[in-house]
């Protein structure tokens, strides 16, 4: 059974919007998953789970790109490494 709770991108969580009562699995995005840890570890139950999110930036992209910002394609190729600290796993 899955329940869906929503929210929009970019959303800043408040605790009672994740306390769902139940332990049922609870699936976000890495990103989402980073917010909800800095709001505090009492939220957060053995079954909260988050999907790695990539994307690659094609070179057709990155060409476009580069003229419309003033970029040069080092910088660019650095944007494209740029990754998001990972959360800290909950230790049992």
């Amino acid at each position: 059974r899955i329940i869906e709770h929503p929210f929009a991108d970019h959303h800043r969580f408040a605790l009672d919007e994740l306390t769902f009562g139940d332990s049922l699995p609870v699936i976000m995005t890495e990103k989402d998953a980073i917010k909800v840890q800095k709001l505090g570890p009492a939220v957060i139950h053995d079954d909260f789970w988050y999907l790695e999110v990539a994307t690659e930036v094609g070179d057709d992209f990155i060409n476009l790109l580069k003229p419309m910002i003033g970029l040069t394609g080092t910088q660019v190729k650095s944007i494209e490494r740029a990754t998001a600290p990972a959360p800290v796993a909950k230790e049992n």
